[in-house]
Formats: C-alpha cells, sequence, structure tokens
C-alpha cells in the first residue's frame, strides 16, 4: 500500500514538474487602486503577466507613474486617471516596479501612494 502511494505521489510530481497547472493564460490579475486590504501595498506576478489596473475611487487620481525600481525608469505616467477608468499592463521583464499617483484628500491635500509590483520567473507556455 505505501509503494502504491509512493508511485503515485512520484507520477503526480513528475506530471505536475512537465505539465504546469499554470501554463495555461489566464485572465488578466485585476489590481484595484482603492483596494481596502492592508497587504495592497505589494504583489506579486509572474514575468509576462497581464495586470488591469482600475481606478475603483469616486474620484480623478493625478500623476499616475510607473517606474522601474532598479534603474528608475519611468515606464509610463497619466497625468489624470479618471473614477472608473481601468487599463492592461503588462510586465515582460523581471524586478520590481512602482506605480504611485496623488489623490485628493476630504481636506483638499494631496496624498501620495504607491503600490509595488514585483515581476518573478518566466511563465512557461
Amino acid at each position: 500500500m505505501l509503494r502504491c502511494k509512493l508511485k503515485s505521489a512520484l507520477l503526480l510530481g513528475f506530471f505536475l514538474l512537465f505539465f504546469p497547472l499554470n501554463t495555461a493564460f489566464s485572465e488578466p490579475t485585476r489590481v484595484s487602486l482603492n483596494e481596502p486590504s492592508k497587504d495592497f501595498s505589494e504583489i506579486q506576478i509572474l514575468q509576462g503577466s497581464t495586470v488591469n489596473l482600475s481606478n475603483d475611487f469616486n474620484f480623478v487620481l493625478h500623476n499616475l507613474m510607473i517606474v522601474k525600481v532598479s534603474s528608475g525608469t519611468k515606464i509610463m505616467t497619466v497625468d489624470q486617471f479618471q473614477a472608473g477608468q481601468s487599463f492592461n499592463l503588462e510586465f515582460p521583464q523581471k524586478g520590481a516596479y512602482l506605480i504611485c499617483y496623488s489623490r485628493d484628500s476630504i481636506d483638499g491635500i494631496h496624498k501620495d501612494a504607491c503600490l509595488r509590483i514585483n515581476v518573478g520567473a518566466l511563465r512557461k507556455a
């Protein structure tokens, strides 16, 4: 009985090694800039993944900027990211990226926020 379970486990491990479950490209990872979670400040994705970035606030975000951390290179900037607007981003290179923006608070003062995207190993096709 133990030998049968061991063979089954080895067979399953072999199958997952050569036919991983994440081989099919799935829907983009959705990232809301109005995410209430305290873990929102950093997410992990696979290299080559697509992220759907959305402004789910009820107001315009200002000076949205995406920067590659290692080089300080600005990947893109958006002056005004309208409420309800979204767009897709693809991350073809490994590394860390920051998505930063400003928003008006209730007292009219701009508040800055950033989201860190860590892009990991290449997804198998």
